[in-house]
Formats: C-alpha cells, structure tokens, sequence
C-alpha cells in the first residue's frame, strides 16, 4: 500500500509518498511561496531531484498532469 502525506498551508505544500510494504520513502517534495515572487517548487524522487525557483507565471494546472507530462 502507498500512502501520500500532504502538509499544506496559506502559501506552501509539502508532500512525501510512502510505500508502506518496504516502509521506504518513495518521492517528496515542497511548494513554497505559492503565488508570491521568489516561490520555488522541489520534488525528489529516488536520485532524481527537479528544483524549478520562481514559477509565479505558471497556469494553474499544468503542475497537475500524468507521469509521462513534466512542467521542468
């Protein structure tokens, strides 16, 4: 079973997906300043680590497609 963690706020979102039958981390990630100049969007998932700073001019949505789709 996977379990997705989600820590959200006014202005930032964090995550982490666990696998729970090997009890590892499988990716994680943070949102912060949302909306706000200087924001920041992390994401980690294995060795892979995407960073992308100050995504005020992205639409709404395009951070939310399928796996094949990436914003970066």
């Amino acid at each position: 079973m996977k379990v997705l963690v989600l820590n959200s706020g006014s202005d930032a979102l964090r995550y982490k997906l666990f696998d729970m039958s090997t009890e590892r981390e499988l990716a994680s990630g943070a949102v912060d300043r949302i909306g706000k100049t200087g924001s920041k969007i992390v994401h980690r998932a294995g060795e892979v680590t995407v960073e992308r700073d100050d995504f005020t001019g992205a639409r709404p949505g395009r951070l939310i497609r399928g796996p094949q789709a990436s914003p970066f």
